[in-house]
């Protein structure tokens, strides 16, 4: 769930406390538990840590599994740091094998995964129109199996693609809710790379120069409506924007101010005098 919605560390946290679990009570556990180690290769490259990424890939080893699923996973996500490393062509190596086994296995939501990333590859090696294929073969086969957040959960780039294909512009439920999901996200993504025009306006606000970085237009009116006592989904309302977008926005301004609740956000916004 942390993953899913972009809290990447406090993922981490819980994969490294679950993989500790399992080493300690090794002998206490009758299955193969789930295989953390490729959620926390997404975990690395979500965050930016190819460094970590790679050195994942080096380490780990999909001959200790005995579940075929977790194997599958762990492949997955070797390809996706293989991508992510500029070695696309090896990503699509690590794939091949597994679309044909997961399509037998009727492992469908792994071979959802597999058509991203090869796709991913394909588009990296500037084969566009193959790359094509696969994702609406990827978009199709998860529109059928009523997939959802697994597009969401994917690189920029893909998430970028998907909205770009014809088939999610067609009428139905499922694309115009994978639509809007997959714009939210890219307008969140906007709201935290704001131009530093915009910045530069800010920082002559009363206090904000104080501040290492200073509170964006946006941040400043988001710590407002939070002053007024406004729940996310009020100030969604209130700014015309998506709640990804606010939930970026509060972020943003968390980091800046250095806190970690609105309580101390609003202590902190008062000692610095950009709130009456």
């Amino acid at each position: 769930l942390a993953f899913s919605e972009g809290r990447y560390q406090e993922a981490i946290e819980a994969l490294e406390d679950a993989a500790s679990v399992a080493r300690r009570r090794r002998e206490h556990i009758v299955f193969e538990p789930p295989a953390c180690s490729a959620m926390l290769a997404r975990c690395y490259l979500a965050t930016g840590h190819l460094d970590l990424a790679k050195k994942w890939v080096q380490q780990v080893s999909t001959d200790r599994f005995t579940n075929p699923l977790n194997r599958e996973q762990n492949q997955i996500s070797i390809a996706r740091v293989q991508v992510a490393l500029g070695r696309p062509s090896d990503a699509m190596a690590t794939l091949a094998p597994l679309r044909l086994s997961a399509e037998q296995d009727q492992h469908y939501r792994h071979l959802v995964e597999i058509q991203l990333v090869y796709s991913e590859a394909l588009f990296a090696e500037g084969k566009t129109i193959e790359a094509e294929q696969m994702l609406a073969q990827a978009v199709q086969r998860a529109s059928e199996a009523g997939f959802m957040r697994l597009l969401a959960e994917e690189s920029p780039t893909i998430r970028q693609l998907c909205r770009a294909l014809p088939v999610l512009k067609a009428p139905g439920r499922w694309n115009s809710r994978v639509t809007a999901m997959l714009s939210e996200l890219a307008e969140a993504e906007t709201a935290e790379t704001e131009p530093e025009d915009s910045q530069r306006d800010t920082q002559a606000a009363p206090g904000n120069t104080d501040l290492p970085e200073p509170l964006s237009q946006r941040e400043l009116e988001v710590l407002d409506l939070i002053n007024q006592g406004l729940a996310n989904k009020d100030i969604a309302n209130t700014m015309g924007v998506a709640p990804t977008t606010v939930k970026a926005h509060i972020r943003n301004l968390y980091g800046k101010l250095a806190v970690g609740s609105r309580t101390e956000a609003l202590a902190r916004a008062r000692e610095l005098r950009l709130l009456a």
